[in-house]
């Protein structure tokens, strides 16, 4: 009987000898990808130009040393294709895990959105927190662009998109997951970052990420897109954005109201009429004026600031209504505040186009900035 016992034993480990290794390999045989890029090809052959940008590691970053990268560029009908073609002109395994940023040129966005989400998803390599964003152009001339503020392979574009570096309230971060969530969600649609280069007369490169691309999936298949001023009303709607400016221009009054305590809640009703109401309160200082600050006008500064914020916000928001698109998310809230009616998402779409916007803002100036 004990003999019996064993016999399994003996077979476990026999086989075991037969299995191969799982695969891994040492650090010092990976390159690391630290951004993707995917364009259109302009190969009328292929479907896709595939831009993946390696970081070479370095022991000792000297000032003034250039960052050194490695830019691996391949034309093929499938993504996964291309990725391995591209293994065939380096000596180490290409390691997908620390791909902080993942850019898709505008003319495959409109064509092959989808099946490019598709892939990156099926990757169980590549990160879902990683940021996505649209390129003005193509994402290969974005990834080949050398900023000089930039040490390391691809640092610029990670400090702005987790705003480690840079804050700005043009500056609008997505990450995969998230926008993956929305552009498959019933009552949001997804946003995409847009990212520009821009070069200067010396010739020196940088990134100009100020606008958003709205897209609307579905069979209304559509993309409407913000321009700077817009996209920062966005991003204190939808991300809650606190360091914002409004620059208030009047006949008799001129100065900027910097924001740094910004708190927003909405209601949405459909009785009566279709009805969505914020309620803002926010606090700032006066970040700049032209004549002189004086504190007995400081109702009168507050009452121009709250004018002119409501008319920002209800310019942006019929907009976006009038283009029939919803990237803040009304229609998530409406379907998950009446979970007992059938076809939620139906009848909201049939509401928002005659929804009607309430704004109702607090402002106070709670310093006019350190002066003599």
């Amino acid at each position: 009987m004990r003999h019996k016992l064993h016999y399994p034993l003996l077979i476990i480990i026999f086989m075991s000898g037969l299995l191969t290794g799982c695969g891994f390999k040492d650090i010092d045989k990976r390159i690391f990808v630290t951004n993707i890029g995917i364009d259109r090809s302009t190969d009328e052959k292929e479907l896709y130009k595939v831009t993946l940008r390696l970081a070479i590691p370095s022991g000792n970053i000297k000032q003034g040393q250039d960052q050194e990268y490695v830019l691996l560029v391949e034309d093929n009908m499938t993504i996964s294709h291309a990725v391995r073609k591209m293994k065939s002109e380096i000596d180490k395994e290409l390691d997908f895990a620390h791909a902080k940023v993942i850019i898709l040129g505008e003319d495959v966005v409109d064509e092959n959105l989808y099946d490019i989400i598709d892939w990156l998803a099926r990757r169980r390599d590549i990160q879902k927190i990683a940021w996505i964003t649209m390129a003005k152009g193509t994402a290969e001339d974005i990834l080949k662009a050398r900023p000089k503020s930039e040490r390391l392979a691809s640092e610029a574009l990670i400090n702005i998109f987790d705003k480690i570096g840079t804050e700005s309230p043009y500056i609008h971060s997505e990450y995969f997951s998230e926008f993956r969530r929305d552009l498959y969600e019933k009552g949001i649609d997804a946003v995409f970052p847009v990212i520009d280069l821009k070069k200067s007369e010396d010739k020196n490169e940088t990134y100009s990420i100020n606008k958003v691309a709205i897209y609307r999936a579905g069979e209304e298949w559509k993309v409407v897109n913000l321009d700077p001023e817009e996209t920062r009303i966005f991003n204190m709607l939808k991300d809650f954005e606190q360091n914002v400016g409004f620059v208030i221009d009047t006949e008799k009054e001129k100065f900027l109201y910097a924001t740094d305590i910004i708190k927003i809640k909405y209601k949405l009703t459909d009785q009566p009429k279709p009805k969505i109401t914020y309620d803002i309160m926010m606090q700032g200082i006066l970040e700049e004026k032209e004549g002189v600050f004086k504190q007995e006008k400081v109702k009168q500064y507050n009452k121009l600031i709250e004018q002119e914020v409501k008319k920002q916000i209800e310019d942006l928001l019929n907009k976006l209504k009038e283009e029939n698109v919803d990237p803040i998310g009304f229609g998530v809230r409406y379907k998950s505040t009446r979970f007992t009616q059938e076809d939620r998402i139906e009848k909201w779409n049939r509401l928002y186009p005659d929804v009607l916007f309430d704004i109702k803002v607090k402002a106070m100036i709670k310093s006019s900035g350190v002066t003599e």
